[in-house]
């Protein structure tokens, strides 16, 4: 839960420092699991209590639960407050160092003049590539749903369960099966390049399978 509520904290932004979101769930669980499983239960004691019932053979109370019983959610609330502050920090003090032009085909796409609109920072999620042109990292289109599925095809996340099951079908049936799922809306992709151009194609007609020109970098 610990990734998810922070992602909550920031929405509408996707936060990009998945490294900084690991650490803190990581530290999360280690510090809840050692609370829960080695220090607490060592600070009770069984104290002797009326029975409810006239059947019950075993009427202890733990003597420190009323007291105990919140501190693992409010540390790990703690945590995670942590961690909030840490990631605006680095996000200010550690900007990216590749500047992104506004004619990026992600910008134009999403329609936004920068990404500080969709992303919590941009660092380690740009490169410059060979040619001088500037690379973004795929996911963050997740933002918006959308992933590449092919060298030229980009759709809806909530599409892929479809584009999964056709990889898997026999040759034979993907047809039978792509037709039965029914046409998909598609943005087309040149080159690594986002394009404005949108269709609806049939699986099997998406070339899927074909990734040989994804380098998981949008120009």
């Amino acid at each position: 839960m610990t990734g998810t509520l922070i992602q909550i904290w920031f929405n509408p932004l996707v936060v990009t420092q998945t490294w900084l979101v690991m650490l803190f769930s990581i530290i999360n669980w280690i510090v809840v699991f050692v609370l829960e499983g080695f220090v607490f239960p060592y600070q009770n004691a069984n104290v002797p209590a009326r029975c409810g019932l006239a059947t019950s053979t075993s009427c202890f109370v733990y003597s420190e639960v009323s007291r105990t019983y919140f501190l693992s959610a409010v540390i790990s609330g703690a945590i995670i407050i942590v961690a909030v502050i840490i990631i605006y920090v680095h996000a200010k003090k550690v900007p990216s160092a590749v500047t992104i032009p506004s004619s990026h085909s992600a910008l134009v796409y999403l329609n936004v003049p920068d990404f500080s609109s969709i992303a919590t920072t941009m660092r380690s999620c740009a490169i410059v590539n060979g040619d001088g042109s500037v690379g973004i990292d795929e996911g963050i289109l997740l933002i918006k749903n959308m992933l590449h599925v092919s060298d030229t095809v980009m759709t809806r996340s909530s599409n892929v369960q479809y584009e999964l099951i056709f990889r898997f079908t026999p040759p034979c049936f993907r047809r039978l099966f792509s037709e039965a799922v029914g046409s998909i809306l598609i943005y087309e992709v040149r080159d690594g390049k986002i394009t404005r151009h949108f269709q609806h194609l049939y699986l099997h007609e998406m070339d899927i399978g074909r990734m040989d020109g994804m380098t998981g970098y949008l120009t």
